[in-house]
């Protein structure tokens, strides 16, 4: 009867290692990330936040469409929606597996869509536009231009403030050139890291300064600046044919320091 106990317990034993082992090799690594590739601990923080399906392999170096960052992100942030992308861009199909993904993002504010109303979802995103729905999904707002550190970031450019945020705040780098690459298709890889490094405090670059601009020597200091629409502004007129231009607005600026300088002043209208 000894005997007999042993061999159930050594039956069962066995019956419950076998059973760990099946439940662990389920969330294995992705054999295409390895330990010591730089988006293995980005990756696996995506698997374990429900925001990847495990799989054999992850295919690093493929690039991502707009529907798969739309997925991510809103899987990632738990954004909330109703709103179909096939109800308002007809470029979606209804059902599709994006679907409600991209109907989500865009009612959050997040995809937009481009001018001509299409939203592209099947369209590999760019290094641009990906840090512009990052930058989004965390409120927007930046005191970093892109184009103080990047030579290929165009000052004044849709994505020169996306691309400050995402550089200041150690979520992007840019390659060994010092360029960042806006034009170039994201690849998956780069998706999984940026994703993950913008809900990351990795703290603020030694170049960039609290006043948002590099560190070239220039001396910032508070104070008051008071904007105005001056007294001077004409009230509606139409370009005269033949103009180029025509005066719409004038600005008074009155500084509490005298050594005060207002270097430019730019109006910014965005889209998608």
């Amino acid at each position: 009867m000894g005997n007999f106990r042993k061999v159930i317990a050594s039956f069962s034993m066995v019956a419950i290692l076998s059973s760990f082992v099946v439940t662990t090799t389920a969330f294995a690594a992705y054999s295409d990330v390895p330990a010591g590739h730089f988006a293995h601990d980005a990756v696996q923080q995506l698997e374990d936040d429900g925001v990847l399906t495990p799989a054999d392999t992850f295919r690093p170096d493929d690039s991502v469409v707009r529907a798969e960052v739309a997925k991510m992100l809103v899987l990632q942030a738990g954004l909330e929606g109703d709103a179909l992308c096939s109800a308002s861009f007809e470029d979606c199909i209804a059902d599709e597996w994006y679907d409600t993904y991209l109907g989500t993002a865009h009612q959050n504010s997040i995809f937009r869509g481009n001018d001509d109303g299409m939203m592209l979802p099947g369209v590999n995103i760019n290094r641009a536009d990906l840090l512009v729905v990052l930058h989004r999904l965390h409120g927007g707002g930046s005191d970093y231009m892109g184009s103080d550190y990047f030579p290929d970031v165009p000052a004044s450019s849709y994505y020169d403030e996306a691309s400050g945020w995402g550089y200041c705040n150690n979520i992007v780098g840019g390659y060994a050139d010092g360029n960042y690459g806006p034009g170039d298709s994201a690849t998956r890889a780069q998706t999984a890291v940026m994703i993950v490094r913008s809900y990351s405090d990795l703290g603020l670059r030694s170049e960039c300064t609290d006043s948002g601009t590099p560190d070239d020597g220039t001396v910032v200091s508070s104070g008051d600046l008071t904007v105005s629409v001056s007294d001077s502004t004409p009230t509606g007129r139409t370009i005269p044919s033949g103009a180029s231009s025509v005066e719409m607005a004038t600005w008074d600026f009155e500084a509490g320091s005298d050594d005060a300088v207002v270097k430019s002043l730019t109006f910014h209208q965005y889209g998608v």
